[in-house]
């Protein structure tokens, strides 16, 4: 189904940049929107999964119609899980997709006081990543995304 390569090493890494630079970023385009803060805390907490990108529409206002995010899994984590988790997405979320992309190098920083990985360190996407997004200009459909990744990924 998808590359399974989060190593213990690799958590490490993330979860040291997610506590000491995405948690406390403050940069407006960066910063974690506040209804995913939470969430992104309590899927960060399994250690057969780690968050590395993420996007939430917000409300109705938002101009922007996808939601997203990108993950790495443990290879301890079933298929059966995993497969569970994509067919209840599918099941309820008419544009829905999930992928596994390998980057070189994903972002450029274009202001080098924002100090997060996912923009300044050339490593942060080699290890590919698995993207889970959707996109719905209703923001129902939005919340029951959210919802069902809350359901599932805590739980890898």
């Amino acid at each position: 189904m998808c590359a399974k390569k989060l190593t213990p090493e690799l958590k490490q890494y993330y979860m040291q940049d997610f506590n000491d630079n995405v948690l406390t970023c403050t940069d407006n385009f960066w910063k974690i929107d506040d209804r995913l803060k939470d969430l992104l805390i309590k899927i960060n907490k399994n250690k057969n999964v780690q968050t590395l990108y993420s996007r939430r529409r917000n409300d109705a206002n938002d101009t922007n119609v996808g939601s997203f995010l990108w993950i790495h899994i443990a290879p301890s984590v079933s298929d059966d899980k995993v497969n569970k988790f994509i067919r209840e997405c599918k099941a309820n979320i008419a544009m829905f997709a999930i992928n596994y992309c390998e980057y070189k190098h994903l972002v450029q920083n274009l202001d080098m006081s924002v100090k997060m990985n996912c923009i300044n360190d050339k490593q942060y996407y080699k290890n590919g990543a698995i993207i889970i997004e959707m996109i719905s200009p209703e923001q129902v459909d939005h919340d029951k995304f959210w919802s069902i990744i809350e359901k599932h990924l805590p739980n890898f």
